[in-house]
């Protein structure tokens, strides 16, 4: 299998799906737009991937579909404005956190795989913007705490919270009702406090 290096790559590629396997790829170049403009689908997987910056992904409008499996990739804070990406694989990673708009400007995102990393925490803002989630899979994480508004989709098919510390629950198998019902007695996240200062003059 030949290896190309994008850094060296001198042509415009018209192809609408990029896969990178068991490659030492540890960032993703920030230049991708400018080889791959018609890319579709994005496959990196088995490759030491630590981070994802979300500029990797400007221009990039035709992207409906990223695979990033099997890396050690640790946070996700935001991947940009990706309007026409529907599906994320974010799957069997060392993410521990996500920031609370992580996937604010995904807004046709309908299947998300976060299962098999280390999340603890899950606000009620990460998921606020995916309105047309129909498979979000949380298994296999440590999660403690969640907030039970954090299922802001109405057209879910599959919400899989198996196997975490506070809950161990699935969606049709259990009702969302249940599973809010379960989350409100066992793993609320806890209320975060805003606090205003005012300054006054002596």
């Amino acid at each position: 299998m030949e290896v190309i290096s994008v850094k060296n790559l001198n042509q415009n590629f018209e192809t609408s799906k990029l896969i990178i396997d068991n490659q030492q790829t540890l960032f993703l170049p920030l230049n991708l737009t400018n080889f791959f403009p018609k890319i579709k689908t994005l496959q990196v997987t088995n490759s030491e991937l630590i981070e994802v910056n979300e500029k990797v992904f400007i221009g990039i409008i035709e992207l409906t579909e990223i695979n990033l499996k099997h890396n050690k990739i640790t946070e996700v804070n935001e991947f940009g404005s990706l309007a026409k990406l529907s599906k994320l694989d974010l799957s069997h990673n060392r993410i521990d956190t996500l920031s609370n708009y992580a996937f604010g400007d995904l807004p046709n995102l309908e299947d998300l795989r976060l299962n098999d990393n280390f999340l603890i925490k899950i606000s009620g803002k990460v998921f606020s913007s995916n309105r047309k989630l129909k498979i979000l899979n949380l298994h296999n994480n440590k999660i403690a705490q969640i907030a039970s508004n954090f299922i802001q989709s109405s057209n879910f098919k599959t919400l899989d919270l198996s196997t975490n510390e506070c809950i161990d629950s699935k969606y049709p198998e259990a009702t969302l009702e249940d599973i809010i019902d379960d989350i409100d007695v066992n793993c609320l996240v806890d209320v975060e406090l805003e606090c205003r200062f005012k300054m006054v003059g002596s």
